[in-house]
């Protein structure tokens, strides 16, 4: 397979301390040495549905942000006693995800062929990707570099995981993506993925011989390695390497690495994510 030379950034920007997690409609933080704790500040969202956050990496300015009202509002979740403030609304919306200059990238189930990115103060920018015609698009990660991206889409009868570059114009606004790249095309069905760092991927999902929901960790390059099983595991999140994965299954438990098995630390959780 030939792999596209994608220029990566040394100066990369850190994680914020995670997993963050939604729980009781709040933004809550996992920490071994303290639990599981709202992160001060923030708002309980009663009523209006949060899923799917994401959060910034330090340093960048970006707020928390979350899927709200069935998956129709994109909204801030602000830690300065402010009302939370919805960005962008649309149809279906998938998990958002921040990148490195500020921009949140998220796309509307029903027009596959653009993808959007949106900045704190409303400004709004929609990036052409007609090679999506005809799919639905469940994740759009954007790696810690800014200059990459993964697609996850499907059709009726098919799944697809495409690396695509990002190109940006001088102030680092996104202006196009490159020609998309399939990748580990022996997955069926995908629940979930999140970057394990510049290289690789991790990636809750099905294979054409497997149909057991199992955690892989993909190279770029294409070498798969399967993690230990968690049973009715439905998400997934990493920063920068394979020992900072966590998972959740479909009670709500939240699973930490423990040598070479799976801790499970807490319950009543969903959507756990780091910076990105």
């Amino acid at each position: 397979m030939a792999i596209p030379d994608f220029a990566v950034d040394l100066a990369l920007p850190s994680s914020a301390p995670g997993p963050v997690v939604v729980s009781q409609e709040a933004l809550a933080r996992y920490s071994s040495a303290t639990g599981l704790q709202q992160i001060p500040g923030t708002p309980t969202l009663g009523g209006r549905d949060p899923r799917h956050p994401a959060i910034p990496y330090e340093g960048v300015d970006a707020p928390r942000v979350v899927i709200a009202d069935g998956g129709t509002s994109l909204l801030t979740v602000p830690d300065d006693g402010s009302e939370p403030t919805v960005l962008f609304t649309g149809e279906d919306l998938s998990p958002p995800s921040i990148d490195r200059y500020g921009f949140i990238w998220t796309t509307q189930g029903g027009i596959a062929h653009e993808i959007v990115a949106v900045r704190a103060d409303g400004s709004l920018y929609r990036i052409d990707a007609t090679w999506l015609e005809g799919r639905r698009v469940s994740s759009v990660r954007l790696a810690v570099d800014g200059a990459r991206a993964v697609v996850v889409s499907n059709t009726e009868d098919r799944t697809f995981v495409e690396l695509v570059g990002v190109g940006r114009d001088s102030l680092g606004r996104p202006r196009s993506l490159g020609e998309p790249l399939r990748i580990a095309e022996f997955l069926d069905e995908v629940l979930d993925s999140t970057w394990a760092g510049p290289v690789s991927l991790v990636i809750l999902g099905t294979t054409v011989a497997d149909d057991t929901v199992r955690v892989h960790r993909v190279s770029i390059g294409g070498l798969n390695t399967v993690l230990p099983l968690v049973a009715d595991a439905v998400a997934v999140a990493s920063s920068r390497n394979e020992r900072s994965v966590v998972v959740t299954n479909s009670s709500g438990a939240l699973y930490l690495r423990s040598g070479a098995a799976w801790q499970m630390v807490v319950t009543g959780i969903a959507d756990p994510v780091y910076s990105g």
